[in-house]
């Protein structure tokens, strides 16, 4: 039925939360702010809440990189002072080390890449996506990454998955299948372009308001209708 299966990486293929979690222990280990599991957590929803602002066209990259740190720093009570930028940039070095492929994913990336043609659409920062899809072996099964940064444009617009469409070279949307983990990026994207969704919800979710193509719980159920 499908030619081309597009797949996120973060929290799809890669742990994310898994490297997050590592990266923010590491940069915080040399700043006044102690890392404990409630800072990760109040950092971790900061995150979240800035990217659906990106999502949604409300904020820029460069200012959602300052203002995650400016908001847990003030948080704490280190305000006044230069975080952002001076925490983000160790930040990004240390998360492009994180590299935790999830369970199960190179059996179905193997599987699948005997029958489809298989590419990566992520919204991330090109150097560190690519420092840590080079720790993997991601290379063997996927045709082409793209990365938000890289092209111009981010999930979910239209405008992302066009571009994405076109570079593959076959216009016809039928024969697309968007797998992701993230009903306002992944699956919200792949509505709007007019692309068929697989939605991977390993947190039992709702996903009543928008009705993807089809709903797993773990990658590996990929393999009992592809």
């Amino acid at each position: 039925m499908y030619k081309y299966l597009l797949f996120d990486a973060d929290n799809t293929l890669l742990d994310f939360n898994k490297g997050e979690k590592k990266a923010l222990e590491t940069v915080l280990s040399d700043s006044p702010l102690a890392f404990s599991e409630d800072v990760y957590d109040v950092y971790h929803k900061i995150n979240d809440n800035l990217w659906k602002m990106l999502e949604r066209g409300e904020i820029e990259r460069t200012r959602l990189r300052e203002a995650r740190f400016e908001q847990l720093f003030d948080l704490y009570g280190y305000n006044g002072t230069d975080y952002g930028k001076v925490i983000d940039s160790k930040f990004l070095v240390a998360m492009s080390e994180q590299a935790y492929v999830i369970d199960g994913v190179y059996d179905v990336l193997e599987s699948l890449s005997s029958k489809y043609d298989l590419y990566l659409v992520t919204n991330a920062s090109v150097s560190v996506q690519r420092k840590r899809l080079s720790k993997t072996n991601f290379h063997k099964y996927f045709k082409k990454y793209y990365i938000s940064e890289e092209i111009g444009a981010h999930k979910p617009q239209k405008d992302f998955f066009e571009k994405v469409i076109n570079d593959i070279g076959d216009i016809n949307k039928s024969n697309y299948l968007v797998i992701g983990d993230s009903l306002t990026s992944d699956i919200s994207g792949a509505v709007v372009s007019g692309l068929d969704s697989c939605f991977y919800n390993p947190d039992n979710m709702d996903y009543s308001l928008i009705s993807p193509t089809y709903v797993i719980e773990n990658i590996c159920d990929l393999l009992d209708f592809l």
